[in-house]
């Protein structure tokens, strides 16, 4: 069931990791899953009324919302000034604002800098003016984690098909495809970044919201 386009665009952020980032700068992800927080899991989701009430409560927005990028990020000198330095592709943004000196902060960026003295800052401290990545929702629904489709785990990153005697898969940033259908690559990947977190592993089949987005060019 596909919400309503939001009649006034609002902005809210939203966390990637690394893997993530990567994989959406590079085209190859265009969905993504979050759990119900506690509590939400109060209507029944498979009825059509209660689903489109469901909707209405995502606090991730609307069709039409934008969703600004928070990533693992540092502020870095170089070039004569203050920028923004990410640690998914190792890029560099110059003077998207000036920058305080910290204790966070890296003392200088440029070719022959050494990578390790980056003070990296998590991505739950980016403010919005460094975000480089603003997504728009396209589609939005609720659904149980294991209803995800072939179609969709490839959405929200998975690479595939090769050919390596037979067809397989892999999660971004694995050196080999070694899964034999998209959604067991998925549940693989899934459960990585959520399989420790009480009752939001595979099996445990929660409910999520499944958000759909295309990147907005700045």
């Amino acid at each position: 069931m596909t919400a309503r386009v939001a009649s006034s665009a609002k902005e809210r952020p939203i966390l990637f990791s690394s893997p993530m980032i990567r994989a959406i700068l590079a085209g190859q992800k265009s969905m993504t899953r979050r759990v119900f927080k506690p509590g939400r899991r109060c209507l029944d989701l498979n009825h059509e009324d209660d689903q489109a009430q469901a909707l209405e409560m995502c606090p991730y927005g609307k069709p039409g919302d934008k969703l600004w990028v928070r990533e693992t990020w540092a502020s870095a000198y170089g070039n004569g000034s203050w920028g923004t330095l990410f640690a998914a592709d190792w890029a560099y943004v110059q003077g998207k604002r000036k920058h305080e000196k910290g204790p966070h902060f890296c003392a200088s960026y440029d070719d022959r800098v050494q990578r390790d003295l980056v003070k990296w800052r998590p991505s739950i401290f980016m403010p919005r003016w460094a975000s480089r990545i603003t997504l728009e929702i396209t589609d939005m629904r609720a659904e149980q984690l294991q209803d995800i489709s072939e179609e969709d785990a490839l959405a929200e990153g998975i690479e595939g098909p090769f050919d390596v005697g037979y067809r397989a898969f892999r999660i971004p940033d694995d050196s080999k495809p070694r899964y034999s259908s998209a959604v067991a690559a998925f549940e693989s990947l899934w459960d990585s970044i959520n399989g420790e977190r009480p009752g939001c592993a595979w099996r445990d089949n929660p409910w999520v919201w499944v958000i759909s987005f295309k990147r907005v060019q700045p």
